[in-house]
């Protein structure tokens, strides 16, 4: 539930967010079925975080609003992937060694 809240925090502080990922260990099935399990409400933490960053997420718009956010933060990483994927299809190599 931390980073759910470290999420909330760049949102709120119009942070600009980059993911990472090896294109080497995902395939675009994967990234279309975490596009679709978003359900940030049920991160983990200890328990006595947890109504703290309840409360602190619920004042600012609450966890449907961040799962809209990352939902769309995911669409697009799974865009990059698909751009890694082409390039090591027509250039016969993994991206990162370029």
């Amino acid at each position: 539930l931390w980073c759910v809240h470290e999420v909330d925090e760049a949102i709120l502080n119009n942070i600009e967010i980059h993911g990472v990922f090896d294109s080497g260990s995902w395939n675009l099935a994967e990234f279309e079925t975490i596009i679709k399990e978003i359900e940030t409400e049920k991160g983990q933490c200890q328990p006595s975080d947890r109504v703290m960053l309840t409360n602190l997420i619920n004042a600012r718009g609450g966890f449907s609003r961040l799962d809209s956010t990352i939902v769309e933060f995911r669409k697009l990483a799974k865009k990059d992937l698909e751009s890694a994927l082409q390039f090591e299809q027509l250039f016969g190599t993994n991206i990162t060694s370029a």
